[in-house]
């Protein structure tokens, strides 16, 4: 008889299970993280929540993967780089150099004539993350809504916060040399309802201020956390797991909170992930001033593609004259 799982799955069944649920995902170009899918079977009643089952499920998928019956491309591990290179060649092709300079012509206003799209808008906007396993279902919206995404793993370092900080800072000076004014950045935060997906932010924004002070620069950062939070989790019923009594922030967790639970921002809903940050991203937004930006940048590009088309130009670049 076939080894079956909690809850009457075999490992065939498994496997099947999440192909089923990772090509859903697919449809709306989205790759799931074991963390991920291991949640969709503990939210779909599949499996119970706890480490066991997340290791089982892992080692079941482990082995589908390396002998074919649950493709590749259907998980992914966004905390390992593999530094691969590049292995491949070109060879000379006149005609092919001739096809890519033509293009090249064709594009050149559009990739050298460009704005952020939030230039000129009051506020600047930040997305961060927890965890970089969850960066994959907020880089989408993110580059659509052309916002930056900071992925924190865990306690961001002093490097990762003065980087942020020096991007925020060179903003807000080429606003305020184009409109005399300078906006002030806003972080949608993204994090574990756990005692140290509390402390994270809070400590960030501290280290932010800190280093804010040793550069001289003096603005205000406004950290809003838009999840995971307590409504969310009544409203989407994610599966608890107990708060680590060993942590050092367990005591002052529980008393802001008053549980001893805990919830992984993994286990909400991907798509619910992706309309939180478009909802309230959006909502700083100002379609007005977006609309003057691109009236502008149409009319430069005009004007530059007029100029790439003199053929006297044309010559003097293609002669070096």
């Amino acid at each position: 008889m076939a080894e079956r799982f909690q809850y009457n799955l075999t490992r065939d069944e498994t496997v099947a299970k999440a192909k089923e649920i990772a090509k859903e995902y697919a449809r709306d170009g989205m790759t799931l993280t074991l963390r991920q899918l291991y949640y969709q079977f503990v939210g779909r009643g599949l499996e119970l929540n706890d480490d066991k089952v997340y290791n089982r499920l892992g080692a079941t998928l482990t082995d589908a993967r390396y002998d074919g019956r649950f493709p590749i491309n259907h998980l992914e591990d966004r905390g390992r780089d593999t530094g691969s290179g590049d292995w491949t060649t070109n060879d000379d092709d006149v005609d092919d150099a001739l096809d890519n300079s033509a293009d090249a012509i064709k594009s050149c206003p559009y990739w050298y004539i460009r704005r952020s799209r939030w230039w000129g808008q009051e506020k600047i906007v930040s997305v961060w993350v927890e965890k970089e396993a969850l960066a994959g279902v907020f880089e989408q919206p993110c580059t659509d809504l052309g916002v930056s995404l900071f992925p924190c793993k865990g306690y961001p370092s002093v490097s990762a916060l003065t980087a942020w900080l020096k991007s925020a800072t060179q903003a807000r000076e080429a606003f305020h040399h184009e409109f005399g004014w300078a906006p002030d950045p806003i972080i949608l935060y993204f994090g574990d309802h756990d005692p140290d997906g509390f402390e994270i932010p809070r400590a960030a924004l501290r280290g932010l201020y800190r280093l804010q002070k040793l550069d001289g620069h003096d603005f205000d950062i406004d950290m809003q956390r838009l999840a995971l939070n307590l409504n969310q989790i009544l409203k989407y019923k994610p599966p608890p797991f107990p708060a680590k009594k060993t942590s050092s922030r367990y005591a002052s967790y529980k008393k802001e909170h008053g549980i001893d639970d805990a919830w992984e921002l993994d286990a909400l809903e991907p798509r619910v992930l992706r309309q939180l940050i478009r909802d309230r991203v959006t909502a700083h937004f100002d379609q007005a001033t977006h609309a003057r930006n691109q009236a502008h940048i149409r009319d430069l590009r005009r004007d530059l593609r007029d100029r790439i088309q003199d053929p006297n130009w044309l010559a003097q670049v293609l002669t070096g004259a």
